[in-house]
């Protein structure tokens, strides 16, 4: 999962990994630290009485608490690799540069296969 959008649903995500029987086995969360730097987004942040670095903080704060509702599962915890990318963005260059590595995590490491 890049750049998850946890505020869609007030947060439906959270509340439904909250308490899972079983979760994946492997994912990958990757996230950064300037997810919502977006045009006019300081003042719909206004709007919340939040400023962009409470916003942000709290983005990568949900993002974590999905990795470990996902490793906290009751019958398989997820092994949960969880990317936190200073100054990336919600976009798909910041996406591709930790594609690489989570196709690692999840699937191995290629070269290591030859």
């Amino acid at each position: 999962i890049q750049s998850p959008n946890l505020l869609l649903g007030n947060g439906q995500l959270l509340r439904d990994t909250a308490m899972l029987a079983r979760a994946p086995d492997r994912i990958v969360i990757g996230v950064g630290t300037n997810e919502l730097n977006f045009p006019g987004i300081d003042g719909y942040l206004a709007s919340l009485r939040l400023t962009r670095a409470e916003a942000e903080a709290g983005v990568v704060r949900m993002n974590r608490t999905l990795a470990s509702n996902l490793q906290a599962a009751f019958m398989k915890h997820s092994q949960v690799k969880l990317v936190v990318e200073p100054g990336a963005n919600h976009s798909s260059e910041s996406w591709a540069r930790r594609i690489p590595e989570a196709i690692s995590f999840l699937y191995g490491d290629p070269e290591a296969v030859q």
